[in-house]
C-alpha cells in the first residue's frame, strides 16, 4: 500500500487516511478517526459568520495532487497543510463578510470544470483553471461545494436547482432533492454536500442518519447506480459540518 495525495479534488483513488473538517463537534472527530481517518480539525475563523467559521470547505480549496489554497490570514492552518507535504497558496481573498464575500473557496471542481460565483470565486483557483485549461462554469449560487455531493466525475447529488441544471448541462448525471433534510444551525437548513464525503471511492458516508433524510432512499439508490455503498457515522439529522477536504489517501 502507498499513501498519496488524491489526484481529483474530493475523489480519493483509495481509502482516505488524512482530512480536513471542522473541528466544532467532537462526533464528527471521533467517527473519522474510527474509520482509520487522521485528521487536520478546523478552528473557528474570526472572519466568518458563527454557523460556517469552522467549515472546511469556506477555507480550502483543494487543486489536486498536493496544491492547496488556504484561506489567507490563517498562518497555524497553513503551517499544518505544509507539515502534511503540501504546497499551500493563500488566498487573494480573504473569506469574510456577508453573503457573496464569505464564498471564495466554496466552488467546486468536478469532471474537469470549475462550478462557482465567478464573481466572487478566489483568483487563484480561476487562473490555475484557466492554465489548465478547465472549463469554467458559472452559477448563482455561491456555496456551490457544499451545495453537492461529488460521487465520481460524472455524478452528483444537490438540491440546488441551478446546480442541477448546470452539471446535467455539463454531462455530470445528477440527483435533484428537494431542499432541506440537513441542519445547520443558524440556518432554514443545511447542504448535502457538507454532510457526507467519500471514505473509499466506492463509500459515501454520512455525519447522522440517511434514514432521516425524506429522500434517504432515493439517495442510497442512485448511489448504487455507480457501485457506491453508504453508511450513517452516528444518529440523529443529517448534519452540515462544511465538507471533508481529503488530503491523502491509501492505494
Amino acid at each position: 500500500m502507498t499513501t498519496e495525495f488524491p489526484a481529483r479534488p474530493h475523489l480519493p483513488g483509495g481509502r482516505v487516511t488524512l482530512a480536513a473538517v471542522s473541528g466544532e463537534y467532537p462526533q464528527v472527530i471521533r467517527a473519522l478517526h474510527t474509520l482509520g481517518i487522521e485528521t487536520v480539525a478546523l478552528g473557528r475563523s474570526p472572519r466568518l459568520s458563527g454557523p460556517v467559521a469552522y467549515h472546511a470547505d469556506m477555507r480550502l480549496f483543494h487543486l489536486g495532487g498536493d496544491e492547496i489554497i488556504a484561506e489567507r490570514g490563517d498562518g497555524p492552518l497553513c503551517d499544518r497543510l505544509r507539515e502534511h507535504g503540501f504546497q499551500v497558496y493563500p488566498s487573494f481573498r480573504e473569506p469574510g463578510g456577508s453573503y457573496p464575500h464569505d464564498v471564495p473557496l466554496n466552488c467546486l471542481m468536478l469532471g474537469g470544470r470549475l462550478f462557482g460565483r465567478l464573481d466572487a470565486a478566489e483568483p487563484r483557483i480561476l487562473d490555475f483553471c484557466r492554465r489548465e485549461g478547465r472549463k469554467l462554469i458559472d452559477v448563482r449560487q455561491g456555496y456551490a461545494k457544499c451545495s453537492v455531493a461529488p460521487l465520481t466525475a460524472s455524478a452528483a447529488i444537490t438540491a440546488d436547482r441551478g446546480l442541477w441544471h448546470a452539471l446535467q448541462g455539463e454531462g455530470i448525471e445528477t440527483l435533484l432533492l428537494s431542499p432541506g433534510g440537513v441542519q445547520l444551525a443558524g440556518y432554514d437548513c443545511g447542504f448535502i454536500g457538507g454532510c457526507c464525503f467519500l471514505a473509499e471511492p466506492d463509500l459515501l458516508c454520512f455525519f447522522g442518519d440517511l434514514g432521516r433524510h425524506p429522500e434517504g432512499k432515493e439517495i442510497r439508490d442512485f448511489c448504487k447506480i455507480y457501485g457506491i455503498s453508504v453508511r450513517s457515522l452516528f444518529s440523529g439529522p443529517l448534519l452540515d459540518v462544511g465538507s471533508v477536504i481529503p488530503l491523502k489517501c491509501e492505494l
